[in-house]
């Protein structure tokens, strides 16, 4: 028997669609924000598919470089995120 009131809250979820790193310490860096405990993996990649990025950490996000820690050019980059057993995938633009 349950008793007294109990209160199911949905994790929190917000993707950004645009962030600009350039040390200005406003969105330098591309950080998806969950508040949930169900397993994460954020993937960025360029318009030609090369994946960029890759954290199974929500407290990480992208700075706008590639593997090899160069700054990559503004534009148009896809992300892939997976969180449980959800997917969502879409665009973010990277501004300088």
């Amino acid at each position: 028997v349950l008793h007294g009131p109990y209160i199911v809250m949905a994790p929190e979820l917000f993707i950004p669609n645009v962030f600009s790193p350039n040390d200005d310490d406003i969105n330098d860096r591309f950080l998806v924000e969950y508040s949930g405990s169900q397993p994460f993996n954020l993937q960025i990649f360029d318009r030609w598919g090369v994946r960029l990025y890759e954290s199974t950490n929500k407290n990480l996000g992208w700075q706008g470089i590639d593997a090899s820690g160069r700054a990559v050019p503004e534009g148009v980059y896809f992300y892939k995120l997976v969180v449980g057993d959800k997917e969502y995938a879409g665009e973010i633009t990277l501004v300088r």
